[in-house]
């Protein structure tokens, strides 16, 4: 069934400059910097478009994914590409959850952040937050999505950080 022209979330026949804004709007309320705006121009930046329901799927620099967009929670997922912009222009602890270095081949791997390898994060963040998973050297070695409260950190309650992709060396 093709989709109608009258749809209100239809961004295929928006222009880039308009798509742009609203990726720098989200990109400012999920991440409160706007490293992002800075990087994402006109020239460098290309947008990919589901063919079935004509939302924003993913974004790219320079040709290669930093982010992919979640119509339904409306925010996006760093890539590993977009994890490591994120790292280089921030400083600790901010969207960071720092481990013990003695799980971090495990945590490269893929494997799950489990609360008590916390030793520190950003108090900042919330259930669900994109972070950076970093060793004590503020290397990064993974990106995922935060599963508890910052105050849990350190406690023996389970799964902390939901793993999407490790990094090695």
């Amino acid at each position: 069934m093709p989709i109608p022209k009258t749809r209100l979330d239809y961004d295929i026949n928006k222009s880039k400059s308009r798509i742009l804004q609203k990726i720098h709007a989200i990109l400012l309320f999920q991440f409160g910097t706007d490293i992002f705006s800075q990087l994402l121009k006109m020239e460098n930046t290309t947008i990919e478009f589901s063919k079935n329901t004509g939302n924003m799927r993913y974004v790219y620099l320079n040709k290669e994914r930093i982010f992919s967009y979640k119509p339904t929670v409306g925010l996006f997922s760093l890539s590993v590409a977009g994890a490591k912009i994120l790292h280089s222009y921030t400083n600790p602890p901010h969207h960071r959850v720092m481990v013990l270095s003695e799980v971090e081949d495990f945590i490269r791997e893929g494997k799950s952040v489990f609360t008590q390898h916390i030793t520190q994060i950003d108090e900042e963040l919330r259930i669900g937050s994109e972070v950076l998973v970093v060793n004590e050297h503020d290397e990064l070695i993974a990106v995922g999505k935060l599963s508890i409260p910052p105050s849990y950190a350190g406690l023996s309650v389970g799964q902390a950080v939901a793993i999407r992709k490790g990094i090695t060396k």
